[in-house]
């Protein structure tokens, strides 16, 4: 595997989680899937903004992730991380597994868990290959 195949596998991995908090912000009975199913059914409107939070986190990631790999930014030719941005990345993505792998929704654990162990190889695979 490449540092490419790596980025590109982390990104296509991205868009359920993604995909997921945007539905969650737009009123998805799917609470028990996050925050340790601490909320199940339709997140309050004073909790949604979490998700979006994690949105711009998510794609933040992604990116950093894309640059890392050597990929272009793809229509975002001016925005650039710093370097050591990967390591936030990775010490991010190591905090999501073990919370996942931990959470007390065993949803949550089903589905997340193994997502973000593969986000995390991905993220290793970027920078060690």
């Amino acid at each position: 595997m490449t540092p490419e195949i790596a980025a590109k596998i982390y990104a296509i991995a991205m868009i359920p989680p993604v995909g997921l908090q945007i539905a969650l912000i737009f009123g998805a009975p799917w609470g028990h899937l996050t925050m340790g199913g601490k909320f199940p059914g339709v997140l309050p409107l004073r909790v949604r903004w979490i998700a979006a939070l994690q949105i711009a986190v998510q794609v933040t990631m992604t990116l950093v992730v894309w640059q890392a790999a050597g990929l272009p930014l793809l229509a975002i030719s001016n925005l650039t991380f710093p370097d050591w941005a990967i390591w936030i990345v990775l010490a991010l993505s190591v905090l999501s597994c073990i919370g996942n792998w931990a959470t007390p929704s065993r949803m949550e654990r089903y589905l997340w868990g193994p997502t973000t162990l593969v986000l995390l190889g991905c993220v290793t695979g970027v920078i060690v290959l």
